[in-house]
């Protein structure tokens, strides 16, 4: 769907790559917050922004530490999300 590596959660799409770049579903609260981050952008990978969705660039991610607490942050949202 975005010509990238997608990992879904109870059928949800949560994380995944699209070009050099993470993309976390992390629901609209979240997306605002973490926008405030340096190396945070909005998922935008059509011209329109993707609500609730974030793009992580890869200066923001140095270590497997901020690797995975980005990921946490999706997979903590994509749990409240209804199975498909």
């Amino acid at each position: 769907m975005f010509g990238g590596a997608c990992f879904t959660l109870n059928g949800n799409m949560c994380v995944g790559v699209h070009n050099t770049n993470l993309i976390l579903r992390v629901g609209e609260t979240r997306a605002k917050e973490l926008l405030t981050r340096e190396g945070v952008k909005p998922m935008d990978l059509t011209g329109k922004v993707m609500k609730g969705w974030a793009t992580i660039l890869p200066e923001a991610i140095r270590t497997d530490a901020q690797l995975s607490s980005y990921a946490q942050l999706a997979v903590d949202f994509v749990k409240t999300l209804p199975p498909k």
